[in-house]
């Protein structure tokens, strides 16, 4: 390897190792300050984590990584209002996408806003899209920028190989996560005898007590 190559920036403008950057960030962010928001609240603490490994929120994380994605490229050009009103609209659209595939694939209500003021079918609000679009914002011409300088400071060669680890880990986690919750689907549909053995796996290490004291917020019904 040259020396150029030896030096060569971890991240060098939009790429995918900035989005999955965003993504991990706003995955843990996204934990604890749904945590600390109910202590706030209720004045209890409850677990607020999505994954079966580690503290993390992968809804939070997946609405930074669709903002880094669609608003990444000329995000430095790009007018706050037009960063403002586009982070509303995909805010929005990610929350009731999310919704709808928690429900029709693994039967699951994990947010339901009917009620709320201008809630669109219970699965996202105005009110909450007009937030989104403040966080956006806050996401792409604060945070964005700052970590794309941050990590234009490490190494390729270092920061490449800790890249690589963590879309592993995390893939194994969420592939542990869906499954584990779409097995649960499963079984208060009815289907309790395993026919596999992944299914036996999910029902020896991820039990239905198991993950309801994980997931306390996530409610699970029968097709």
């Amino acid at each position: 390897m040259t020396t150029k190559a030896k030096n060569r920036p971890f991240v060098t403008g939009h790429c995918v190792q900035l989005v999955f950057a965003l993504f991990m960030i706003a995955c843990l962010v996204g934990t604890y300050w749904e945590e600390g928001l109910y202590w706030f609240q209720h004045h209890e603490y409850v677990l607020r984590t999505g994954t079966v490994i580690g503290p993390f929120s992968p809804i939070y994380g997946y609405g930074a990584a669709v903002f880094a994605l669609f608003l990444g490229k000329g995000n430095d050009k790009r007018p706050i209002w037009k960063t403002y009103l586009y982070s509303c609209l995909i805010g929005g659209a990610a929350e009731f996408i999310m919704s709808l595939v928690a429900e029709y694939v693994f039967h699951q209500v994990i947010w339901d806003y009917n009620g709320m003021f201008l809630n669109i079918m219970g699965r996202t609000t105005v009110p909450f899209m007009l937030g989104w679009g403040l966080g956006g914002l806050a996401l792409m011409k604060l945070v964005y920028p700052l970590l794309t300088r941050l990590l234009s400071k490490v190494p390729y060669r270092i920061g490449q190989p800790i890249f690589i680890a963590l879309v592993i880990f995390m893939v194994i986690n969420l592939f542990l996560t869906y499954g584990s919750l779409g097995r649960q689907a499963m079984r208060v549909a009815g289907d309790t005898e395993a026919s596999n053995f992944l299914w036996a796996f999910f029902d020896r290490f991820y039990p239905d007590e198991w993950l309801m004291a994980r997931f306390p917020a996530i409610t699970v019904f029968a097709n």
